[in-house]
């Protein structure tokens, strides 16, 4: 039980340093941790016209990789189903958008954007 509290406290510790660093840049933080019956969106943010959905993966350090290495296809597949369903339910359904990567790895924040 301990680990996997440790993990939710450091994944909602990488999730806060990504939304304080995307605000830094001038996104506007519409929605974190969006649930849907579908999957799981960490980040929802406007970055001027473009809706941008992020998954953010936070590591203590690198021995165990970087979140880069985990997103497969299913993960793909379900950020875009979720993502495709929220704008619908704005009623923005052609909206621009994007899909990035927020890597954190002990003190280092890497932004990848566009990753899929």
């Amino acid at each position: 039980m301990r680990v996997k509290t440790q993990n939710l406290v450091e994944g909602l510790t990488g999730e806060s340093k990504a939304c304080d660093y995307l605000q830094s840049l001038g996104y506007s933080i519409l929605e974190r941790n969006y649930k849907t019956k579908i999957g799981e969106i960490d980040i929802i943010a406007l970055d001027k016209d473009r809706y941008v959905f992020i998954e953010v993966k936070t590591r203590s350090t690198a021995v165990k990789g970087y979140g880069r290495e985990v997103i497969n296809n299913e993960k793909i597949r379900k950020i875009r189903n979720s993502a495709v369903g929220y704008l619908k339910y704005l009623r923005v359904p052609n909206a621009k958008m994007r899909f990035d990567l927020i890597e954190i790895v002990g003190d280092e924040l890497h932004h990848l954007q566009a990753i899929f």
